[in-house]
């Protein structure tokens, strides 16, 4: 008696521990879902560098994920604190249609979000023409449409009367049918159908990136040799000189200064001249003077050679420096372009696989245990695990989406800064500059 009683008693903080722990994990999560998909939309129509046309379809996609959030999160942290499903028939079928609507929806706007990507990418400049708000809001309205022929069949009937246990009440349960033709159906055109199109548009994009960041590297490699080449002929295309323009002025350079030092000479010989015609009588101030007046124009000429040959080594100098800043300025471009190349294509990955690894647990599940008579149910927590971690990509959304872009990080750091009341006049104000 006693042992049953222990057991008993574990078995209620076991399970009090559970409930506590996954409701709190449960309801973090949805307020996480619900401030960042807010975030989202808010920063797109606050700041007028986000309101662009492809950002409706990140507002779309944080809509979505934030109705999630919303109107199907709180009723499966109900039923797991009650055990049960308290709300009746009625509402077990519009929160089955609900799920079922807004979770398709996020996931082919995501899909809608890689075929724009794969037409800007593939076709840019034509692309930028038709990429209108008319084109845009069309391929959301159908993603939203699409979404809702995938959901609103079980209302009329397909796959959700009662001998499909999607509303038992003698247990007061409330699950997705398990008819087999509407599993199949459902599962493809919420899932398997855009996770195949997500997967062909994505692996082509990253192909196409990867190519474009070879040939980028190459181009930069060429023309960085290039520039190292020319730098020796001309360092600087703005001021510098070329090697037979420079041989020319140190030619011209070295006539100046002969000239200079043959006006020297000359100027000391006819001084020299003038001298002896007007030399006075007294014999030993004469060499005095003549000494002096020969230093004097000596030093000027000295000082004149001294100057040109110094300009001439400035000159080399200046423009040695200015080849080398030009190389430094192109180098960093580039490295700046090559980065954001890099960045792009492990974006792609991570949204691929943080897709994947959301998702795929529920699907297989949901797809195999109707179709697999052999086949055993996991658990209700291994279930709920899976339902949780589909929900946990509408989380991630708004993050993979956004905070990859400098423009959104801008927009989330100014909305927390009013937040806090830490924000003046100007500093909500973004530009962006492409």
């Amino acid at each position: 008696m006693d042992n049953a009683s222990e057991n008993s008693t574990a078995l209620f903080e076991e399970s009090v521990w559970y409930i506590t722990s996954t409701s709190i994990a449960m309801i973090s999560l949805a307020i996480c879902t619900i401030l960042g998909n807010i975030f989202v939309v808010h920063a797109v129509f606050a700041n007028k560098a986000l309101r662009i046309v492809p950002n409706f379809f990140i507002v779309s996609l944080a809509i979505a994920d934030m109705l999630v959030a919303v109107l199907v999160m709180p009723f499966h942290i109900s039923t797991n604190i009650t055990g049960t499903w308290v709300f009746g028939q009625v509402v077990c079928q519009i929160w089955l249609t609900s799920d079922v609507f807004l979770c398709t929806a996020s996931i082919l706007n995501l899909c809608v979000i890689a075929l724009d990507r794969y037409w800007a990418i593939h076709d840019p400049i034509k692309y930028a023409q038709k990429r209108t708000i008319k084109r845009v809001l069309l391929m959301i309205g159908i993603s939203w449409t699409l979404s809702g022929l995938i959901s609103i069949p079980p209302i009329f009937g397909w796959g959700g009367d009662d001998s499909e246990n999607v509303y038992d009440h003698n247990v007061r349960s409330c699950t997705l049918s398990s008819d087999k033709g509407y599993v199949l159906y459902s599962a493809c055109g919420s899932f398997y159908i855009p996770l195949a199109v997500m997967t062909f548009l994505y692996v082509h994009i990253y192909i196409a990136t990867q190519r474009r960041l070879r040939q980028r590297t190459k181009a930069v490699n060429k023309t960085k040799l290039a520039m190292m080449n020319s730098s020796k002929l001309k360092p600087n295309s703005t001021g510098g000189l070329t090697k037979k323009e420079r041989h020319e002025s140190e030619s011209t350079n070295e006539e100046a200064n002969d000239s200079n030092n043959i006006g020297c000479k000359n100027d000391l010989a006819s001084s020299s001249s003038i001298e002896e015609k007007s030399k006075p009588s007294s014999e030993a101030t004469t060499p005095a003077l003549k000494v002096k007046n020969g230093r004097t124009r000596n030093g000027s000429c000295l000082s004149k050679r001294n100057s040109v040959k110094r300009n001439r080594q400035l000159d080399i100098a200046r423009q040695t420096r200015n080849g080398s800043n030009m190389t430094n300025i192109f180098e960093e471009r580039q490295k700046i372009s090559l980065s954001k190349e890099r960045k792009a294509a492990r974006t792609l990955a991570i949204i691929m696989v943080t897709f994947v690894i959301c998702w795929i647990p529920f699907f297989l599940m949901y797809l195999i245990l109707p179709f697999c008579d052999s086949c055993t149910h996991p658990g209700i927590k291994v279930e709920v695990l899976f339902v949780w971690l589909g929900y946990l990509n509408s989380t991630l959304n708004p993050i993979i989406y956004t905070v990859f872009n400098m423009e959104f990080r801008k927009a989330f750091t100014g909305i927390i800064q009013r937040c806090r009341g830490k924000v003046t006049g100007r500093s909500g104000l973004f530009r962006t500059y492409v």
